[in-house]
């Protein structure tokens, strides 16, 4: 199924969206009351300081951290509700459990497997999460890694690979697993400058061919070229919103323009 077949079946309602979102590590809350939709097709780049709450509302998106207050939705449906109890927690995740697969996402840090090839590591989670035979799963990573580049690389292990090509593997990875929305949280961050583009440039293709898509990135470039939202976040709330160029060009909040203003300059 292309991007776009996928993307025309969850027209309806927005891939994502979060609502009154509140969550804490302990005592310290990270997301303050959250808001926020994510139309399906579109690209939301999320921007602030480190510790702005921005992963973690990744995180949660995901499923991998757990609200205090609020609703988290993927299309449509209730993902995560804060304040349940263990047991509705339970049941909540079973009867969303095929949503999860619909959403892939890309670390900072590759993750992958050590001891398996570029290929081994795109196919195995088709095999172990989709139950796809190992010759299908072959067929499919190989396709993937050509479409990210790296055709010529699938017997090559992670540690023989660039951090660039590596974080090309975990993005053929997560899209193997054929996800109908892609997280990505500041995928670039971890690579030298130099590699930096290569990984942003299969990112671009993906948002062309209309791939739902949350961003975390500290890459303006990105954000003003690729965004069709832009949303500032400071001290674990959403200050502002906009288009790239309301964001970029004319900021509402003294915050937002003040963060711009010392990351443009270096």
């Amino acid at each position: 199924m292309s991007v776009q077949e996928a993307t025309a079946v969850i027209t309806e309602t927005d891939a994502i969206e979060l609502r009154n979102v509140t969550m804490a590590y302990g005592s310290r809350t990270v997301l303050h009351e959250t808001d926020l939709e994510v139309a399906v097709g579109s690209v939301v780049v999320l921007i602030g300081a480190s510790g702005s709450g921005k992963s973690t509302l990744l995180r949660c998106v995901a499923g991998l951290e757990q609200i205090q207050h609020g609703e988290i939705l993927v299309e449509g449906m209730v993902t995560q509700r804060g304040g349940s109890a263990k047991r509705e927690r339970r049941e909540l995740a079973r009867s969303t459990a095929h949503l999860r697969q619909e959403v892939g996402m890309v670390f900072q840090h590759f993750n992958l497997f050590p001891h398996m090839t570029a290929l081994r590591n795109v196919v195995f989670p088709q095999v172990k999460t989709k139950g796809l035979s190992k010759a299908e799963a072959t067929e499919k990573a190989r396709a993937l890694l050509k479409t990210v580049g790296l055709g010529d690389h699938e017997g090559a292990f992670p540690a023989n690979l660039s951090g660039g090509q590596q974080q090309r593997v975990a993005i053929a990875r997560a899209l193997a697993l054929n996800p109908r929305i892609m997280l990505f949280d500041e995928a670039t961050s971890a690579l030298d400058p130099e590699l930096v583009g290569e990984v942003l440039t299969v990112m671009r293709s993906l948002a062309n061919e209309g791939m739902t898509m949350l961003v975390v990135t500290h890459e303006m470039g990105f954000a003003r070229e690729v965004a069709d939202r832009v949303v500032f976040m400071d001290g674990g709330r959403i200050l502002e919103e906009g288009t790239p160029d309301v964001i970029f060009n004319n900021p509402s909040q003294p915050r937002t323009r003040e963060f711009l203003a010392r990351l443009l300059d270096h």
